[in-house]
């Protein structure tokens, strides 16, 4: 293995630490245990393991029976972590909610096949957006109602 060394100042690498927390968020936490990807969380976890080792402040903790290191935190027990992935997932809700409404409302006027022609899509489902993103900052999920068949 070639072990590529990176000079960072103690800043830089509370923010790597922060970064590489905030990408594996990204790709693991909606995952099943078992769907992770491995190779996200080991490097998290060796990015960590070797932070807690300089500074010896007890962010980290050494298994007895393998000798693996351990975060002793995880992502959202950091604040600056925790309002990141909470911004990240306001604004994707709102975009998610906004861009299917869209959909929705686009099939039910064109059908089926527009949702496929990216070309007359485009085209066509502006008037969709700017309703929803009118609706949805204005009014939030407030006037959004289930109605019954």
């Amino acid at each position: 293995m070639n072990a590529m060394h990176i000079e960072l100042t103690q800043n830089q690498y509370d923010a790597l630490i922060k970064l590489v927390a905030l990408g594996n968020w990204t790709a693991n936490a909606h995952r099943d245990e078992n769907e992770r990807i491995a190779a996200f969380d080991e490097l998290e976890r060796h990015i960590r393991a070797r932070a807690g080792a300089d500074r010896g402040d007890g962010t980290i903790t050494q298994d007895a029976e393998t000798g693996a290191y351990y975060a002793t935190w995880e992502a959202d027990d950091d604040p600056v972590v925790s309002k990141l992935i909470d911004e990240y997932d306001n604004d994707t809700f709102w975009d998610e909610l906004m861009y299917r409404l869209v959909e929705r409302d686009l099939e039910r006027a064109y059908g089926h096949d527009i949702l496929h022609d990216p070309e007359h899509r485009a085209t066509l489902e502006e008037p969709f957006i700017s309703r929803w993103d009118d609706e949805l900052t204005n009014y939030g999920v407030g006037r959004l109602d289930v109605k019954e068949d």
